[in-house]
Formats: structure tokens, C-alpha cells, sequence
């Protein structure tokens, strides 16, 4: 059995296999940018049996595992047929996996605007075919963090005093943006609930900073909302962590998660939460039918709301921090031979 026929189109055969891998897939709500690779895996195991490559032939198990599978020079062909078959049926943009970025917010001249952070790092490494790859918890000092402003600043016209002060503002965010992420995912272990709360607070956290430049005020409100449920998550799961008698405490008054939090290590000062909303002026602010909130008030929340989840993540519990570290990362084995083949 030949995967495609002499026009270029799938066999059959191994079409239908196809739909019914990604009928399967698509009950396990495998994102499709997933699908591929799954997709290639479950057409080895079940429909290949026996594979000729360079005039040899060779058996395939149903139970070969994955780590067996990459090494096989073969089985590029089957990832390629199968993301050629995605490509024909979602299109190329749907394979693409979402970029690894975390939105952040600055405030430029009374005005709150988003920018992308960078979750990853990936840099060339000295042998061409590898890259350095890392998961950073700061922010390097070679990186331009104003390129990273949305929309794009025209530099040449801010004067280079306030144009040192932005970058030292948005260098600032990034880096609590950063550490707050990597500690989150660094630390996630345990229970759902823990992974839950960990997860929940860098989204919210995104969810803010899309409301926060909402123009319509009655909308922008909302991000009040999700800067309370940042620092609640992250309190909570802090505490969960820390097997506090009884878990956490089922309240939504940071205060009082504060002071729980403040028994088992946390250093931050309540005094910086006197001016946050009642837990009625939140009900308000997450309906839409609360007071009038200025961007300035908004922004000035959400630092504090980064130095609570920083002083939190500080002091969670990590197995394996990869916040310093990189990775020196290789292409797959036969993408690597196509690749050492075509330089030859």
C-alpha cells in the first residue's frame, strides 16, 4: 500500500484511516496543531505492517513506542504524509501552534497599551543544525523590550529621557510577567486543583490586559475582576501548597489570603491593598455596573497585583526551575539527515 497515488492525492485506503484518527483525536480535544504527529503515531501502529526503506524491509509492531518511532528514517515520511493531509483539509495557518507569548501592559503618556512578551528563547547555537532554546524568569539584557509594544512606537520621536523611562517600565513588567510564568509552570505539581489555581493566574493576568485598553469604560472595569482573581488564585494555590491546615480559605478578601499566606513565609505588605475594592465594588466591577475607572487607576492595580504574584511565586515550591537554564536542542533524527544531506 502506497500512501499517495500518482496525482499526489492520499490513497484511499490511508485516507480513511486518517478520518477516523482525527474523528478520535477530535473526541479527546487534541488541538489541531497536535493532531499531525498524533495522527502519524496511531497510523503506524494500527494500519502500517511492514515498511521498505533503501531496499530493506522491516516489520512494524503495533506496540513500537515513540522514542523507538522518531529514530526510524522512515517515519518522517509518514509525519510529512500525515501534515499533508491537515494541510488539505484545515489549511497551513491551523498547524501552526499558538506563539508561546504572554501579554503585558505599560502605561505611555496616560495611556495603557499591550505588549507581547516572549515566553521562549531561541537562539542559533555554534553547530548549525541545533538552537539554544530557554524558558527564562527575567528578562536578558540584550533584549528589546519596546519592539514588543503594540502597537509599534515611532522612537524617533519620543524624546530619549521618556523613551529610557518606558523601557525601563516595560523591562520592569516583563521580567515580574516572566518570573511569575515560569514559576507557575515550574511549580505546578500535585493536585488539578493546584495546577488549576497556578494556570488560572497568568490567565487572568492575560485577560486584564485585553480588557485594560477596552475604550469603552463600562467594559474596561471588568479588568478589575481578573486582577482580584490573579492574586486570589495565586494566594490560594500558595496555600494549598504549603498544606495549610484545612487548605485555603474559601473567601475572596485578599487581606484575609494575605495574612494566611503571611504565616507560611509570604513577605508583602498589606498596607498596599488599602485602596482596593470591597468585595461588593468588585461584584460591581466584574458586571459592568461599577463606578468609573480612570487607566491610571487600572494600571496602578496591576502593579500592584504583579508584586503580590511576584513576592507568592517566590516562594513556591519548585521541582525543577528552569528559569536560568537552556536547552541545547537538535532537530528530529531524520530532519537532521535531510538537513546534513542537502549541505553535502
Amino acid at each position: 500500500m502506497t500512501a499517495n497515488d500518482a496525482s499526489g492525492e492520499m490513497n484511499p485506503e490511508v485516507a480513511e484511516w486518517m478520518e477516523l484518527f482525527d474523528e478520535l483525536l477530535a473526541q479527546q480535544d487534541v488541538p489541531i496543531y497536535e493532531r499531525p504527529l498524533r495522527a502519524a503515531v496511531m497510523l503506524t501502529r494500527s494500519a502500517l505492517v511492514q515498511v521498505r526503506h533503501q531496499g530493506v524491509d522491516e516489520l512494524v509492531e503495533g506496540t513500537v513506542g515513540f522514542g523507538d518511532l522518531i529514530r526510524k528514517p522512515w517515519f518522517g515520511r509518514v509525519v510529512r504524509m500525515s501534515d499533508g493531509w491537515y494541510t488539505r483539509i484545515f489549511g497551513p495557518a491551523a498547524l501552526r501552534s499558538p506563539e508561546p507569548n504572554a501579554l503585558g501592559v505599560i502605561m505611555h503618556r496616560g495611556a495603557i497599551q499591550t505588549f507581547q512578551i516572549p515566553l521562549i528563547i531561541s537562539q542559533q547555537a555554534e553547530v548549525t543544525y541545533q538552537r539554544w532554546i530557554a524558558f527564562p524568569d527575567h528578562v536578558e539584557d540584550s533584549e528589546d523590550v519596546l519592539s514588543w509594544i503594540e502597537p509599534a512606537l515611532d522612537r524617533e520621536k519620543i524624546r530619549k529621557h521618556e523613551l529610557a523611562a518606558l523601557a525601563e517600565q516595560a523591562r520592569r513588567i516583563a521580567h515580574s510577567i516572566r518570573f511569575i510564568a515560569s514559576r507557575a509552570r515550574n511549580a505546578s505539581r500535585g493536585s488539578d486543583e493546584l495546577v488549576g489555581l497556578l494556570g488560572g493566574t497568568v490567565r487572568n493576568l492575560q485577560t486584564f490586559a485585553n480588557l485594560a485598553v477596552v475604550g469603552q469604560w463600562q467594559e474596561r472595569q471588568k479588568a478589575w475582576w481578573e486582577l482580584q482573581m490573579a492574586n486570589e488564585s495565586f494566594l490560594k494555590a500558595f496555600c494549598l501548597q504549603k498544606g495549610r491546615s484545612g487548605g485555603y480559605r474559601r473567601v475572596h478578601s485578599l487581606p484575609v489570603l494575605v495574612r494566611n499566606a503571611q504565616e507560611h513565609g509570604l513577605d508583602f505588605d498589606l498596607a498596599r491593598l488599602a485602596g482596593w475594592p470591597t468585595e461588593r465594588d468588585m461584584s460591581d466591577h466584574r458586571y459592568a455596573t461599577g463606578r468609573r475607572v480612570s487607566s491610571g487607576e487600572l494600571f496602578s492595580a496591576y502593579e500592584v497585583t504583579l508584586s503580590l504574584c511576584e513576592a507568592v511565586a517566590s516562594r513556591l515550591e519548585v521541582k525543577f526551575d528552569t528559569g536560568k537554564g537552556r536547552m541545547l536542542i537538535q532537530p528530529l533524527p531524520w530532519r537532521l539527515k535531510e538537513l546534513k544531506d542537502e549541505r553535502s
